[in-house]
């Protein structure tokens, strides 16, 4: 049962929240309620690799970027091959402005990448954008550059790495 508070975690079972549920107008008028709640969750304790994978994608969506890098490295010491936590890890490195260490990560992954939709979360092209962007922030274009064809060669209607692209050859003065 929930007998417990969000305050204090005490036998507090997390259940869905659906918009239809009574209490859910009641948690979303008190935002200091969902606050709360929302810091149970996070500070819930999983080993799970898959809830580990989810638990820091919610992480960096809030912008804490440092506790979700510290998930993503949890969960590698479960799998270190596993090509989805490397994708998020190295996605993660980009926001924290750690671009070599992104650029290394990114390149497990796709070393690692499986084509099977049942093991992967990420399309292969998004990685290689994913270097590109880490490859551009170092100031190392060419390299850059290549890793945008390589993701447009994968998809040609991947209109982010043209963006990039653009932003390059504008960079460089090249129209």
């Amino acid at each position: 049962s929930d007998s417990g508070t969000a305050e204090t975690g005490e036998n507090f079972a997390l259940q869905p929240l659906l918009p239809n549920d009574e209490k859910y107008d009641d948690i979303m008028d008190n935002y200091e309620e969902a606050s709360k709640v929302y810091d149970v969750v996070m500070d819930t304790e999983v080993s799970d690799i898959y809830d580990l994978m989810s638990k820091g994608y919610v992480l960096e969506n809030h912008q804490r970027f440092d506790d979700a890098l510290k998930t993503y490295n949890k969960a590698l010491k479960s799998d270190k091959n596993n090509s989805n936590i490397l994708f998020l890890k190295g996605s993660c490195l980009i926001k924290l402005q750690k671009h070599q260490e992104a650029v290394d990560t990114l390149d497990e992954c796709i070393e690692r990448y499986s084509d099977n939709p049942y093991e992967t979360i990420f399309e292969l092209e998004n990685a290689y954008h994913n270097k590109g962007v880490a490859l551009h922030a170092l100031e190392e274009d060419d390299e850059a550059l290549e890793a945008f064809s390589l993701a447009l060669g994968i998809n040609p209607n991947y209109h982010y790495s043209y963006y990039e692209i653009g932003i390059i050859q504008e960079d460089r003065e090249k129209y």
